[in-house]
């Protein structure tokens, strides 16, 4: 249907210019006026000389129009047979043979029964401009008057027939069709890619009890699995690849017209090709494992290097050393420098950054022993000049001495436990030993080889002249074993006791003080004995004797 426009023009004698019947002002202050009656009702509309109107049905109908003056209230009206509008109108009816169908599959035949009305006249064939049907469940669209559907899924589906006459008169019409049995459907819970091992979280939406389902991973095993129930379920991908996932939904289904029970089945996604798009897939991505090149073992306070490598670039790796170092960040396939500063084994863990959930990354690790002999001797000095070497060092296979004299023929050795003569030539001289390992690692160690014991015992000093000279009880002792020094006053009382040489006024030598923290002993003579033995001589020696203390 459609809008009908009308337009009357009336007049004065004497109003050429139209200014009564078409001045809004006039109209609004109640004095000339016009009526129309459209002939589909009794009704007659106050308006004005152009008017617009609707009819809601087809059919022949006849206008009328009534004006009314401003002088004295005369009506005047205009009807007749030639005042007509014929309204023509179509009507789309959309048919279907069948609209309820048991199991998918069906085949719905849909019929366009549209037919014209011209005014009157009783419902007749039309000439069409165009038609289409549009059908849902992606079924596309049709212009033929009996299309035939085929419905691979159970559902219920719609189709709304679009027609337009040669008249430009439109109209449309929808038809629904069921096909009754299990509507199966399921989501995934959260990601649909991760690494492997990946486990999906599936989710059965169903909405229906059914007789079962039938979960298809499609996994190189072929898994499924059955259930009688529509609870989540969770499966777990063990090899990388791109994965569907299916669920088919088993049932029973009854005609209660036929009483016939079918058993229905339905698997979602429903695919027309295998080639199409599958909604419900995950992808599982497999590991890139780093690999770590580092030496097995390693000499303590030697620095080495490592590297890790792999397939991927750009990214960072944490390194965990396992000792009292802090966790190192460098990138793949660096070459990173460590050294460890005590023997012992370290567990080396390499961790990868991981940035995104497309890496999938395993660190590696390497147990890395840090190995180092200990250098270690003792000497004897019982037959100076002569003076024998015992090796004492651990984890050590082979050994280089250097007895301190350069002027000696013989002064390095490879024995494990040498000796070396020193001749009568009294000295200092210090002996280092290098101990290495199997792995030539290694460890050394110094000592002092003092001259020929000796012993000189002091009868007097003066703390007090503040002069820097022979401040404190200083004994003058080489190439001693033993030490054990205790100094009396007059009445017995002991006032100092010491068991290592000191040097000068360095506070392990008797300083004339009580305990050397106490008050200052008065001047005056001390009693000395020292116990004390040479590392050249077989027997301790005893000194008994005295020490005379004078102060300014």
């Amino acid at each position: 249907y459609d809008f009908a426009d009308f337009y009357a023009r009336l007049r004065y004698a004497t109003d050429t210019t139209l200014q009564y019947w078409s001045d809004p002002d006039r109209s609004n202050s109640n004095k000339e006026r016009v009526y129309w009656n459209y002939g589909d009702n009794d009704t007659w509309e106050l308006g004005e000389e152009h008017m617009s109107h609707e009819y809601a049905k087809p059919g022949t109908y006849y206008i009328k129009i009534a004006y009314k003056d401003s002088t004295n209230g005369c009506f005047d009206t205009l009807q007749g047979p030639q005042y007509k509008v014929i309204v023509n109108a179509i009507k789309a009816i959309a048919t279907v043979t069948n609209d309820t169908f048991y199991c998918a599959p069906a085949i719905v035949a849909f019929n366009d029964d549209s037919y014209g009305m011209h005014g009157d006249t009783i419902p007749q064939p039309i000439s069409l401009k165009s038609r289409l049907w549009l059908f849902s469940g992606g079924k596309g669209i049709s212009t033929l008057q009996q299309p035939n559907i085929f419905y691979g899924i159970n559902g219920q589906y719609s189709a709304k027939l679009f027609i337009e006459s040669v008249q430009g008169c439109v109209d449309t019409a929808s038809v629904y069709v069921r096909v009754i049995g299990p509507t199966t459907k399921f989501v995934i819970v959260d990601d649909t890619f991760g690494c492997v091992p990946f486990t999906v979280k599936l989710k059965n939406t169903t909405g229906q009890p059914l007789r079962n389902w039938i979960w298809y991973f499609n996994d190189p095993a072929g898994s499924i699995y059955s259930t009688r129930n529509d609870s989540d379920i969770t499966f777990t991908y063990n090899t990388p690849g791109v994965y569907k996932i299916d669920l088919l939904g088993e049932d029973s289904v009854t005609n209660p017209t036929t009483l016939e029970t079918k058993s229905c089945s339905e698997k979602f996604p429903h695919l027309d090709s295998p080639n199409d798009f599958h909604p419900r897939s995950v992808t599982v991505l497999p590991f890139d494992t780093l690999s770590l090149l580092s030496l097995d073992s390693v000499c303590v306070n030697q620095p080495f290097n490592s590297q890790v490598t792999g397939t991927l670039h750009n990214i960072l790796t944490e390194w965990h050393w396992s000792d009292t170092t802090a966790y190192e960040t460098w990138p793949i396939n660096s070459n990173v420098p460590h050294t460890f500063d005590s023997a012992g084994i370290y567990n080396l863990k390499i961790k990868p950054i991981i940035t995104s959930k497309t890496q999938c990354i395993v660190g590696d690790e390497k147990a890395i022993i840090a190995i180092t002999p200990q250098a270690d001797f003792i000497f004897a000095l019982t037959n100076y000049p002569e003076i024998y070497f015992i090796n004492q060092s651990q984890k050590a296979v082979r050994y280089l001495w250097d007895f301190g004299q350069p002027s000696s023929s013989q002064n390095t050795s490879t024995d494990i436990n040498p000796m070396h003569n020193y001749g009568e030539t009294l000295a200092h001289y210090t002996v280092c030993l290098i101990a290495f390992d199997e792995y030539d690692c290694m460890d050394s160690i110094c000592k002092i080889i003092p001259q020929k014991g000796s012993v000189k015992i002091p009868n007097v000093f003066t703390p007090d002249n503040h002069d820097a000279k022979n401040d404190a009880f200083d004994i003058d002792i080489d190439g001693w074993e033993k030490y054990e020094l205790f100094i009396y006053n007059r009445w017995g009382s002991l006032v100092f006791e010491g068991f290592k040489d000191g040097i000068f006024n360095d506070g392990i030598n008797w300083d004339g003080r009580d305990k050397n923290d106490g008050t200052a002993c008065p001047a005056g003579t001390y009693f000395v004995v020292f116990k004390y033995k040479l590392i050249t001589e077989k027997e301790d020696g005893l000194y008994h004797g005295t020490i005379t203390l004078i102060r300014d």
